[in-house]
């Protein structure tokens, strides 16, 4: 395979800002925009924590904190509701969170169980059905509706590092830590 260099790559992206969040995280976990507002997870003194930026100055309009501290996190997103699954090594603190950004003030919706130990990634569906992939010991996918109600829990054939998930035209595709394996489930309507 031929090398490129660096500058023999025309340039595709141009930088146009930077925000500091200094103060507000200690460092950011993930990223994603609901309507015109941009919401970042992340981690501060230990605890996980969301808040609103803006993207046109960086001012952080609102600032929650989730849980007492974080392992891994993740995000989705339907409507004005953002998602994020904490990951705290079965602690009280583990499952999922949804909060209206609308009114962010106390979580809306929230998910625990007991085989959701190790969630590593959540998707959603143009449906509004959450998939929540556990990893590691209790390998399974835990499916939920958008009101975070549960309404199954798969468990056959799932890679036991899970790591990330992506929905697309039915089907769900999940990759692993453990091994360079894609796996693709289709999903049957309940």
């Amino acid at each position: 395979m031929a090398s490129i260099k660096s500058e023999d790559v025309s340039p595709v992206f141009t930088r146009m800002k930077s925000f500091r969040l200094d103060g507000v995280f200690d460092w950011c976990h993930s990223v994603v925009r609901v309507h015109d507002n941009i919401v970042v997870v992340g981690v501060k003194q230990g605890t996980t924590c969301w808040c609103i930026v803006s993207p046109d100055d960086g001012h952080v309009d609102t600032f929650h904190r989730i849980c007492k501290k974080s392992i891994w996190s993740s995000v989705t997103t339907k409507d004005n509701i953002i998602y994020i699954s904490c990951d705290v090594g079965g602690d009280d603190d583990t499952g999922v969170y949804g909060f209206d950004i609308l009114n962010p003030s106390q979580c809306k919706y929230k998910y625990k169980h007991e085989r959701l130990r190790r969630p590593t990634s959540i998707v959603i569906n143009e449906d509004g059905n959450i998939f929540v992939g556990n990893g590691r010991g209790d390998r399974c996918i835990h499916q939920l509706t958008s009101s975070c109600q549960p309404v199954a829990i798969f468990s056959r054939g799932i890679p036991w590092d899970l790591h990330a998930m992506l929905w697309d035209n039915g089907r769900l595709y999940v990759t692993s830590l453990g091994s360079p394996d894609i796996t693709i489930f289709r999903h049957v309507h309940q």
